[in-house]
């Protein structure tokens, strides 16, 4: 399927996608905020207070998308105005991720939408950030967002 496939691969963590990026230099994996958006989604009824946390912030990381598209400016600003408006709201989700990510029992869908987002985290992109909050987690290169 992605034999000749060389760049980012934006996967709702299916297992055998990392299995795949394993053997390849080429190909990197990035998560996606509304399969993470749609776990939390679903633990609302059985934990509304802290699914509906999570839900918000991430759309406000939807909100600062939906502005910096709207800006009538070229990329670079357009990347400038997301990396200012996204930092504590990532901040703000890594650390909650950190602080939940045991309290909660496993297989209950809190539990399952926290690991989610958390294992599919990966700092080194989330702390140059996205150019696609809406879609990615992570964005690896200069045509798709990079911050180096």
């Amino acid at each position: 399927m992605l034999k000749d496939f060389k760049g980012v691969v934006q996967s709702d963590a299916f297992p055998g996608y990392p299995c795949y990026a394993k053997t390849r230099d080429d190909i990197t994996l990035i998560g996606c905020w509304a399969h993470a958006r749609r776990k939390f989604d679903e633990a609302l009824k059985k934990s509304p207070r802290i699914a509906a946390w999570f839900i918000r912030q991430i759309a406000r990381l939807y909100d600062v998308e939906r502005m910096a598209r709207e800006q009538n400016v070229g990329p670079n600003l357009k990347q400038a105005y997301r990396t200012s408006g996204s930092r504590m709201i990532l901040a703000r989700i890594k650390k909650a991720l950190d602080i939940k990510k045991d309290k909660y029992l496993p297989g209950g869908l809190i539990s399952k939408a926290i690991n989610y987002a958390w294992n599919n985290w990966d700092e080194r992109y989330c702390q140059m950030l996205c150019m696609s909050i809406r879609a990615y987690f992570f964005i690896p290169s200069f045509e798709t967002g990079f911050v180096g």
